[in-house]
């Protein structure tokens, strides 16, 4: 069962009707937290740690991405508690 989960995302309003990068983040009862990065590679793929971002293949001209869902994997999880 999860017991705590959050979702965030970075987008601009003003362009874009989607987010540039999502992070979904659960923990469940038994003490395992999975993450969700959606954005930041050119696959969706779920993630143990934050350090295994540094394994992203990000599209020509989308490097900038890395870092920012790097900062949401980090407030999704303190988010968890």
């Amino acid at each position: 069962a999860v017991e705590a989960s959050a979702y965030l995302k970075a987008m601009d309003r003003k362009r874009w009707s989607f987010p540039q990068v999502g992070v979904a983040a659960a923990r469940h009862a038994d003490g395992t937290v999975r993450i969700a990065v959606a954005g930041a590679a050119p696959i969706p793929w779920r993630i143990e740690s934050i350090e295994e971002l540094e394994k992203a293949t990000p599209l020509s001209h989308t490097e900038w991405k890395v870092p920012l869902a790097r900062a949401l994997v980090r407030r999704a999880l303190a988010s968890l508690g």
